[in-house]
């Protein structure tokens, strides 16, 4: 879209005085700014996704934690590790397991978060308890050093 036709746009929108469609349900956030959804604006914007991503990213953004699990591992990748550990967190939170095993491996590796193996541990274990089952052979590793280092010698 040249960005002519997004000025245009936007004088249409500013001056027909209604709001983008998503947007116009958003309350203001807890300091009285307005808030626009990501969605109204991703047509508007070149940030160098494809279309199919851009797509995620919305869905992302709406809550969806499989999207948001996507959208994390997409952005750690290719490099942008905090963005990709916010999303993950997100996903995480929402009970994802497949976030929580890469936001271990993140904490571990020290790759976008500070290295910590206690949150590695943590994250790990709770997706153990969710059935993800490249976890669980982490976590089955772990015990099985833990327990032949804690075995007296014979």
């Amino acid at each position: 879209m040249p960005a002519g036709s997004i000025a245009r746009r936007a004088y249409v929108d500013r001056d027909s005085h209604r709001p983008p469609a998503r947007s116009a349900k958003l309350k203001p956030d807890a300091r009285g700014r307005a808030r626009v959804a990501l969605e109204d604006v991703l047509e508007l914007v070149d940030c160098g996704l494809p279309p199919d991503d851009m797509a995620l990213l919305g869905q992302a953004d709406a809550g969806d934690a499989e999207a948001q699990s996507d959208v994390g591992e997409m952005f750690i990748s290719a490099g942008r590790h905090e963005a990709g550990l916010y999303w993950l967190e997100l996903a995480a939170e929402q009970g994802h397991s497949n976030a929580m095993q890469c936001l271990a491996r993140c904490y571990l590796s020290g790759e976008g978060a500070p290295k910590d193996e206690d949150m590695a541990i943590r994250w790990l274990a709770d997706a153990a308890a969710r059935g993800h089952f490249i976890a669980r052979e982490q976590m089955r590793g772990l015990r099985e050093r833990l327990f032949a280092q804690s075995r007296p010698a014979s």
